[in-house]
């Protein structure tokens, strides 16, 4: 199981975590059979055409080649009742939704025509691959990522689509679902002690997701530690690591905490628990806009704006204690 991962919701920074080669574009199996379209995204990191049954995957459509795409972009299932097919919230995004077992063709229409087209199908989840802390405070967030999905014939058949998993908790009140949103669950500890996180696929009920995680009471003695992911404007993606001195302005930085306890256990606080706020001059760093509105779960992005210098402070209620990060962006 993977210790950490690029969470999906950041899709600029999955761009450059989640690097496909895919050799010669004919060999490329999102392209769709008249070659106009790339059929990108759907959660994990594969080309994969496979949904998992009961799940739904957010497509963005791109042109295959430099051509510009048209303006009246419709997408119809040949099949709805295996795998649904609507227009997202863009006319390039599409929204397949899973039914039951089986295969269908996403047509891609314009201008009344056929336009491209590309089959999925469906088939249930029987494994993953997933993140999660192994530690938390009683009251605090526990985030689960789902990595990767697979089906029957495993890592060989890794497969798209999220927001299917049923969760649960062993013993049962020990945890409560605050957020669950593509393949990333949000998990509320209840009580003090260890306790399992349980993630079920729906049809058949098979286990993907069976984690322990032991529940202390805060620490009021911990100390806070910075977990910073920055992307450079040239899409540079740098390792997570403590806030640098210093960045260019155009960079990225994606703030998460953790507390490391008296005993040197460290924990993991989810983005609920932490409030951050920047103190200095106004318009170096702001808030990303692309998630203003709807930050990761794990903690929010920021934006380096203009030269200068600020203070990040993180106050976390729950240990009733404050750090503050110096940073300095440069032209």
């Amino acid at each position: 199981m993977k210790k950490y991962s690029i969470v999906p919701i950041i899709a600029i920074m999955m761009v450059s975590a989640c690097k496909l080669d895919f050799g010669d574009p004919g060999q490329d199996k999102r392209v769709g059979d008249f070659g106009m379209l790339r059929f990108n995204g759907g959660g994990g990191c594969n080309d994969s055409t496979s949904l998992a049954l009961g799940s739904t995957a957010r497509l963005e459509l791109e042109p295959a080649h430099e051509q510009p795409l048209p303006a009246d972009l419709v997408p119809r299932s040949s099949a709805p009742q295996v795998i649904g097919a609507a227009q997202g919230s863009t006319e390039t995004e599409v929204i397949l939704t899973a039914h039951q077992v089986g295969i269908t063709e996403l047509e891609i229409l314009a201008g009344g025509g056929l336009y491209d087209r590309l089959s999925f199908t469906a088939e249930p989840a029987v494994s993953a691959d997933y993140a999660a802390s192994e530690s938390a405070y009683v009251g605090g967030g526990i985030i689960v990522e789902i990595n990767e999905l697979y089906g029957a014939c495993g890592e060989d058949c890794p497969l798209i689509g999220g927001d299917f998993i049923q969760w649960s908790s062993k013993p049962e009140s020990a945890f409560t679902v605050e957020i669950y949103d593509d393949r990333v669950a949000l998990l509320v500890a209840n009580q003090v002690g260890s306790a399992r996180i349980i993630g079920r696929e729906p049809t058949a009920g098979k286990v993907l997701v069976d984690h322990t995680v032991d529940v202390f009471p805060p620490d009021v003695s911990s100390e806070l530690k910075s977990k910073f992911t920055v992307m450079l404007p040239d899409e540079t993606l740098l390792d997570p690591s403590d806030m640098p001195a210093s960045l260019p302005v155009g960079s990225l930085m994606w703030l998460e905490l953790e507390a490391v306890n008296s005993d040197q256990r460290k924990i993991s606080l989810a983005g609920r628990d932490v409030i951050w706020t920047v103190v200095g001059p106004a318009g170096v760093v702001e808030p990303w806009s692309e998630t203003a509105d709807a930050q990761p779960l794990q903690g929010p992005i920021y934006l380096a704006r203009a030269p200068g210098q600020v203070s990040l402070v993180a106050h976390v209620p729950m240990l009733d204690e404050l750090v503050s990060f110096e940073i300095t962006v440069t032209e």
